[in-house]
């Protein structure tokens, strides 16, 4: 691990984890998960740089020992850690993951009651 400059591998995602480039070339992060990770990293005086899988995804292993994702990218080191990534047993095969610090369960949606 580089702790002059971590690299970080995220997921895209709206209103999650936004990753915006400006005009200048500047990596501004937004959504919920963004702006937590970097009030901590703020906090704690680290330099980081993000990082984008090509396909989008989280992870899953295509072959013996060979990751899609944020999971392969932390796995191959081209990123120190990952961030919004569900904890899954294949995945503790490859990477470690730190005490869960949020959890929702699953729940349904259904159209509301009418009359009928």
């Amino acid at each position: 691990m580089n702790f002059s400059k971590w690299i970080i591998a995220v997921l895209n995602i709206s209103k999650v984890f936004q990753v915006n480039t400006k005009e200048n070339g500047k990596t501004r992060i937004s959504g919920i998960e963004g702006c937590f990770a970097d009030a901590i990293f703020t906090k704690m005086n680290i330099k980081y740089e993000i990082v984008v899988p090509l396909d989008n995804k989280f992870g899953r292993e295509i072959t013996v020992g060979n990751w899609t994702g944020i999971v392969g990218i932390v796995q191959r080191g081209e990123a120190d850690l990952a961030i919004c990534i569900g904890i899954n047993e294949n995945r503790f095969q490859v990477v470690d993951f730190s005490f869960p610090y949020s959890s929702s369960r699953l729940t349904f949606a259904v159209l509301k009651p009418s009359e009928w």
